[in-house]
């Protein structure tokens, strides 16, 4: 593994990064998918990134959006807003490539997001949504807790996302430079099936090829690559809908 000298190196890099999350593993489409996700502010060093995460994917392309602590990314440990767009002329946060047309200045992409959740205290929880447009083609992204639309990716950068998605996962992703204990992913504890002391996604849904929205009870199952460390539970029928639980604090990535 290498230092990341740009900060996408940290989150793209399959050398640096690890995974808890729940995914699909159907061979269906995808016009979209969402949750909620909870705030939490996990430590991480310099070089290092934790995100929490909703990703759609097809082929090469996938938009990834959610929250993170990313010093090499904003400058400070705090958790902030964030998207990913992997296309094959583009890599890049936010607005750092073309891409993202934003349509609604509300809520910024790197907004800073507070009050903090706490552990077996008061819990915070922010909405995202990526939903396909049929008519245009276009991804658009809502957020918030008044499910406001942001803006779009359009239809023109895509190869495989200008069609439907046909892969959508969930849950947390860590990233460190080599030598080092990996950061804290969620709360920094592994799940414990208790949402008032477990970072988590709820109402995780899918929007399928035929409009409907509905739950992705049927479609996915837990993954991590390094479950020593990081460790995530998929939770279908509860009571805050289908939901995934995900944390852990690492050693040393050795991929």
């Amino acid at each position: 593994m290498r230092p990341a000298s740009h900060p996408k190196s940290l989150s793209r890099d399959k050398d640096s990064s690890t995974v808890a999350q729940t995914k699909s593993n159907a061979k269906r489409k995808y016009k979209g998918a969402g949750a909620k996700i909870s705030i939490y502010n996990p430590r991480v060093q310099p070089l290092q990134l934790s995100s929490a995460q909703i990703k759609i994917q097809n082929g090469g392309d996938s938009i990834q959006v959610g929250w993170t602590v990313n010093p090499t990314l904003y400058g400070d440990n705090r958790t902030q807003l964030f998207t990913f767009l992997n296309t094959s002329a583009s890599q890049c946060y936010n607005t750092r490539c073309p891409g993202f047309i934003i349509t609604n200045t509300k809520i910024p992409l790197d907004a800073v997001l507070e009050p903090i959740s706490q552990r077996g205290g008061p819990q915070y929880e922010w909405g995202f949504f990526i939903y396909r447009e049929d008519y245009s083609g276009t991804w658009w992204l809502v957020m918030g807790p008044d499910n406001t639309k942001i803006g779009f990716w359009p239809q023109s950068i895509f190869s495989g996302l200008a069609d439907l998605g046909t892969y959508v996962e969930w849950g947390g992703e860590v990233a460190s430079v080599q030598g080092i204990p990996s950061p804290e992913m969620g709360t920094g504890d592994f799940p414990t099936g208790d949402t008032k002391f477990d970072a988590f996604c709820r109402d995780v849904v899918i929007v399928n090829e035929f409009n409907f929205t509905t739950r992705a009870t049927t479609i996915t199952e837990p993954f991590s690559d390094d479950p020593n460390y990081y460790k995530v539970q998929d939770e279908r029928f509860t009571d805050f809908g289908h939901q995934v639980l995900f944390g852990g604090f690492g050693g040393i990535i050795a991929h």
